[in-house]
């Protein structure tokens, strides 16, 4: 954890900077540092970083809260943001006249996140327009990290966005294992309903 890390204004800034600009007590700074800094520091997506590395990259993160049922992303909608989802339930959804999911609403549901996954890493790395909705099923709160942030943070500190990127491909790969069961299991399903390859 970093001792001079405070959350203030949607973001991890320095102590310096939040007591210069608020009449901040030192027992409120404490209380925000040591819920804050220390959930942040405790995500899967941190397991592997030093307390150092852990504080940079929190500097250039910002904190958001979406009520359930509210739309995180658009499909279709370009927002290079990566998402790291710290407590609720984001599930996928893509335009569907067809799909529904469990409240009867339309979109086909495809993939859920839960707690330390992290999410949008496709636009993220390459600027192109989401593939799916991403909708809260549960209050959310997620860490923001933003493209044109990572870039000034990739230049000043290497070894760290390495690191992040590290993560990002080992998630791309259990979301696509994750896929590929579940497509052979409606696979099965469809081929024992036809009873074709009996």
């Amino acid at each position: 954890m970093a001792p001079g890390l405070l959350y203030h204004n949607g973001r991890f800034q320095s102590a310096h900077h939040v007591r210069a600009a608020t009449p901040l007590s030192r027992g409120d700074a404490m209380i925000i540092e040591d819920i804050e800094v220390k959930k942040f520091a405790d995500q899967p997506f941190c397991r592997d970083m030093s307390s150092d590395q852990v504080a940079a990259l929190a500097a250039v993160l910002e904190k958001r809260r979406y009520p359930e049922g509210s739309v995180i992303f658009a499909e279709g909608k370009t927002d290079p943001f990566l998402f790291l989802l710290r407590d609720g339930s984001v599930e996928l959804t893509v335009e569907s006249e067809y799909g529904r999911n469990e409240k009867g609403e339309k979109g086909y549901p495809f993939y859920t996140f839960g707690a330390g996954d992290i999410f949008g890493y496709l636009t993220f790395l390459d600027g192109r327009p989401h593939s799916a909705n991403a909708i809260a099923r549960t209050e959310t709160v997620v860490y923001v990290l933003k493209r044109a942030d990572f870039e000034r943070f990739m230049h000043d500190h290497p070894p760290t966005a390495f690191k992040i990127m590290q993560f990002i491909v080992l998630q791309v790969d259990d979301m696509a294992r994750r896929m590929i069961h579940k497509f052979a299991q409606l696979s099965d399903y469809l081929f024992q309903g036809t009873g074709y390859g009996h």
